[in-house]
């Protein structure tokens, strides 16, 4: 009698089961992602946030001034973003920012593409080529005031902060660094974004660890997510390159140097100065990656397509 009723129970649970799962899927056919609720990510700060790449080699560049205005689709940091956090196919940008062309596949893309959930967010950049943290802190709040008019159907806003990287040279000490990243949190935060800064990427010319670890204590002291992507970099599988070593302890072990290729910038019409500053589209994959593991996988709710129903068959067959 008792295998009888436990027979019934699970014909039943089954009925439920793929009644349930196919209304699902019905309404998943239906289900667009933008019925879900809208996040907002802005990517803020210098070259680095903006997504610039020099050229590298032997060929040389100049540095151009490049904005981000708030566009979608714009450099590799916010494109990659959009994609892992969407889970759609690659958008090309016509700002003049070269990226790649295809979807990158990184361990934490496969397995949210695995997983079949997204986030309905929209990814939009801020980043000024260029800028010290002081621009930072006389932009962040009417660029945030204008990035939020520009999508006033986000629930969730949140800014992620790349600054200091030109700060040394621009004759910045390390304090006001972290008194600048603080009123950038600050500032944010009264703009209705959730704020989250990182340490710096390693230089050639900079050793940045030591700022970037100004840049945490700053985050610290305002409760803030710091996330670290100097360690990132450094921890990257590989072996540093011998030719034009990072500065610090970057250049002597870890792999950033893979992520970091050697460009070549004219500061005169006879004289160029030869470094590693910003990453190639591994490196960009790796930060975004970072970011979102770090911060965002947890903080933007993902939705999905469908429910299985399998738990309560199991519960069904255990023994009484």
């Amino acid at each position: 009698m008792k295998l009888f009723k436990k027979c019934c129970f699970i014909l039943l649970a089954s009925i439920v089961s793929f009644s349930v799962f196919a209304e699902d899927q019905g309404d998943a056919d239906q289900f667009s992602l933008e019925d879900a609720e809208q996040s907002l990510v802005v990517m803020f700060g210098d070259s680095i946030a903006v997504g610039f790449q020099g050229l590298v080699g032997n060929d040389v560049t100049s540095f151009q001034v490049v904005f981000g205005r708030g566009l979608q689709g714009f450099g590799c940091p916010t494109i990659l973003m959009s994609n892992l956090l969407r889970i759609e196919g690659e958008r090309l940008t016509s700002q003049g920012i070269p990226c790649v062309t295809e979807v990158i596949s990184t361990p934490a893309r496969d397995r949210v593409e695995a997983s079949g959930l997204a986030r309905n967010t929209i990814v939009v950049n801020w980043g000024e080529s260029g800028s010290t943290s002081s621009r930072g802190v006389s932009r962040i709040s009417g660029d945030l005031a204008q990035a939020a008019a520009n999508t006033p159907a986000a629930v969730q806003r949140f800014i992620l902060i790349h600054y200091g990287t030109n700060d040394p040279g621009n004759g910045i000490g390390s304090s006001t660094t972290a008194f600048n990243t603080r009123l950038m949190i600050q500032r944010a935060r009264q703009a209705g974004f959730t704020p989250a800064v990182s340490t710096l990427l390693p230089r050639r010319l900079f050793d940045t660890q030591s700022l970037g670890n100004s840049i945490r204590s700053a985050g610290i002291a305002e409760n803030a997510p710091v996330v670290d992507m100097f360690n990132a970099y450094l921890n990257f599988p590989g072996t540093p390159s011998s030719s034009f070593r990072l500065s610090g302890l970057a250049g002597f072990q870890g792999g950033a140097s893979n992520l970091l290729p050697i460009e070549s910038f004219p500061i005169s019409a006879t004289s160029f100065v030869t470094t590693r500053l910003h990453p190639n589209d591994q490196g960009y994959s790796v930060m975004v990656e970072t970011w979102f593991e770090e911060l965002l996988e947890d903080a933007i709710e993902p939705v999905g397509t469908g429910l299985v129903l399998v738990p309560i068959i199991n519960l069904l067959l255990e023994e009484e």
